[in-house]
């Protein structure tokens, strides 16, 4: 089944690249430096005027032109409810090139990706053991069950391949960092093929202490596949992805280019909120969405004085959300879903979060109240465990409960201290952007 949705997911993307041009080789020209970004295009990021909005590296292609150099995206799709044709459309009327890797594949690339997908499976896992006691077959179960699922992550090692037979010249390569298993074939692709070629991580995100695959064993560096330059958005970023692993000599403090909207202040905002009031902006994750809501509606019969504001994350099923509100008897809140989520934290006065987002460390750097709940049925991703957060992660509704006392009760002094706090906070994990810190991507 896999294979087959692999393969019709090729023949889909092979239609919309179709009509698609190559970029011609002039465009690589030996006048003008070539780069190659490759980001991911989700909803917002094409739009019917031709202006593409890059998520990860915010302004960086507007810069790179203004420097005068050439740029090509290399787009990763997900999230789109656009049909092929309305994607092909809105690709065709964009102001930049895109390489789109359908139009360069061969069908001996599907091919080998599949064959490689076999291997994964046949890779013998034996005597996998935590103390005494022997793990084998569960690892076995998720091998499989794993597998032929990321067949598409290994087409970008051929890509790179058939660009470089066209005879592309690029001088760089950018990609948005997370240390992901869908970056590893594009580096490797990128050093095999382009040896002479810098490959460029942008940490663009929140990094998460519990989450293993940001963090290299002992040793590991020497032969994990890793960027020859990473720039972090943040100065706290360079210690913490030193502690994780990472090299030193690759590290570099550059500038905050995607949640831009942390600089600035609030503008004035039209709807009528409700105060003293919680607001709880959700993740992708449904699992943690579900338990979050779960113990703050407990929580909320103990404080009939604050109001509820749910803010949906655009990747969960809405549908689906509304049937758990339903089945858990849910109604005393509304949605905080327009307008950008500062407006929000300057109009509230807690916020209870499951973690795995930035949203957190927006919220800290705001001086809002942060109350972090551990879940039950998920890993808690803690994106401000590198900061001494005077409010420790919770996790049953009694420890929400007297969380939210602890808040409700502080003084005025306490209040400036979360203030300074976030200030601090603000200054470490998103540097502002300005035209010294935009050179190191020169």
């Amino acid at each position: 089944i896999r294979m087959a949705a692999f393969i019709f997911q090729g023949c889909n993307y092979r239609r919309l690249a179709s009509s698609v041009s190559k970029p011609e080789l002039s465009v690589c020209s030996e006048k003008k430096k070539t780069i190659v970004i490759r980001s991911w295009i989700t909803k917002g990021t094409l739009n019917k005027d031709g202006v593409f909005t890059d998520r990860n590296f915010g302004l960086l292609p507007e810069w790179l032109k203004s420097k005068d150099y050439e740029e090509l995206i290399l787009p990763m799709f997900f999230n789109l409810d656009k049909s092929i044709k309305d994607m092909r459309s809105l690709i065709l009327s964009q102001n930049i090139h895109f390489i789109i890797q359908e139009r360069y594949l061969k069908l001996i690339d599907y091919i080998n990706c599949i064959h490689i997908g076999f291997k994964q499976i046949n890779i013998p896992l034996k005597n996998i053991t935590l103390k005494t006691l022997d793990l084998s077959l569960l690892f076995r179960e998720i091998q499989l069950q794993q597998g032929f699922g990321t067949l598409h992550i290994s087409l970008f090692y051929p890509l790179l391949k058939r660009l470089k037979d066209l005879d592309y010249e690029i001088d760089r390569f950018y990609y948005s960092f997370e240390n992901n298993a869908n970056e590893k074939p594009f580096i490797l692709g990128c050093k095999e093929y382009f040896p002479d070629t810098d490959v460029i991580g942008y940490q663009h995100t929140a990094w998460h202490k519990n989450q293993l695959g940001s963090f290299l064993g002992v040793d590991e560096a020497k032969y994990h596949p890793i960027a020859d330059k990473i720039i972090c958005s943040g100065p706290i970023y360079i210690d913490v992805l030193k502690n994780a692993g990472f090299p030193e000599s690759i590290l570099v403090s550059g500038p905050n280019l995607r949640f831009t909207s942390v600089h600035k202040e609030s503008s004035e905002f039209n709807k009528l909120v409700k105060k003293p009031n919680i607001l709880l902006p959700l993740t992708f994750d449904n699992n943690l969405a579900y338990d979050l809501i779960n113990k703050v509606k407990i929580v909320s019969k103990e404080f009939p004085q604050l109001f509820v504001y749910i803010r949906r994350h655009p990747l969960l099923n809405y549908k689906e959300l509304e049937q758990f509100f339903t089945e858990i008897n849910f109604t005393n809140f509304e949605y905080a879903d327009e307008g950008i989520i500062q407006d929000w934290l300057s109009n509230t006065n807690i916020v209870i979060s499951s973690g795995a987002s930035i949203a957190n460390v927006e919220t800290a750097a705001r001086g809002v109240p942060l109350i972090s709940v551990e879940p039950d049925n998920n890993f808690f991703l803690d994106p401000l465990a590198w900061s001494d957060y005077p409010i420790k992660p919770v996790n049953s509704p009694d420890e929400i409960i007297n969380a939210v006392k602890l808040i409700l009760e502080i003084k005025q002094e306490e209040k400036n201290r979360f203030q300074t706090l976030g200030n601090d906070i603000l200054f470490n994990y998103f540097t502002e952007i300005n035209e010294n810190n935009m050179k190191v991507f020169n």
